[in-house]
């Protein structure tokens, strides 16, 4: 008994002192792990950046694209009268040509009735040509903003 109360002292700074050390560690591993997760954010938020300024960009491309066309004197006088196969072969390779620098999936010329009059997939043979689409409303009200006349004629 002696011996435990002559080194009680000491057992209690030892004591202290391993605590100490344990809670430091633990404190220093929650502050790096704190720092780790806030560069992570750091990254990902500029990460998301980059991919919303991308979307813009190409939301951005497919809206003024509606509005460059409605400029071209072709495309208009394609929607006014039927073509013929030559005609509707040209406007084909002029909407393939306009789809490579847009890099879009198709391009496709519908007229006031809602029917495809050309295509940029129509090189080899016309496959949305003379097809009516889901979407042809939406398409005609978006060339006639465009153009800056009235759906009314639509």
């Amino acid at each position: 008994m002696y011996r435990v109360s002559r080194y009680r002292p000491w057992l209690l700074i030892i004591a202290l002192m391993l605590g100490g050390t344990v809670l430091c560690a633990l404190l220093a591993g929650r502050y790096a792990q704190q720092r780790a997760l806030d560069d992570e954010s750091l990254q990902v938020r500029r990460q998301l950046g980059l991919y919303a300024q991308t979307l813009q960009q190409r939301i951005d491309r497919f809206g003024t694209l509606p509005q460059v066309l409605a400029l071209d004197p072709d495309l208009h006088q394609a929607v006014s009268h039927p073509l013929t196969a030559a005609e509707r072969q040209r406007l084909n390779l002029k909407l393939a040509q306009a789809n490579n620098v847009t890099r879009a999936s198709t391009l496709t010329l519908i007229d006031k009735h809602g029917i495809a009059v050309a295509a940029s997939t129509g090189t080899s043979r016309p496959p949305m040509s003379a097809r009516t689409t889901a979407t042809a409303p939406i398409t005609s009200r978006r060339w006639h903003r465009a153009a800056g006349t009235s759906t009314a004629s639509a």
